[in-house]
Parts: structure tokens; sequence; C-alpha cells
């Protein structure tokens, strides 16, 4: 039982711990993605001629 109570001590905080920073991980490349997108668009936007 101690084995198992020792297990879960340090298990659970790391569970926790992976969550956050999965959440953190995943909010930051959507925030990169957007601006990439932003970018992109900017690019573009200069790219364009206006062939009349």
């Amino acid at each position: 039982m101690i084995t198992t109570a020792a297990g879960l001590s340090i298990a659970i905080p790391a569970l926790v711990m992976h969550r956050y920073f999965q959440r953190r991980v995943n909010t930051l490349v959507l925030t990169m993605e957007q601006e990439a997108v932003k970018l992109v668009e900017v690019i573009h936007g200069e790219r364009e001629v206006n062939y009349e």
C-alpha cells in the first residue's frame, strides 16, 4: 500500500502538470498559426498586381 500511495503521489501531480503544459502548448500553437495566416495574407496582398 505504501508503494501505491507513493506512486499516486507522483503520478497525480505529474498528470496535472502534463495537462497544463499540453493546454499551454496548444494555445501557443493556435496563436502562432493565426499569426502565420496574417503574415501570409500580408505577403500575398503585397504581391497582387493590377493588370488593368
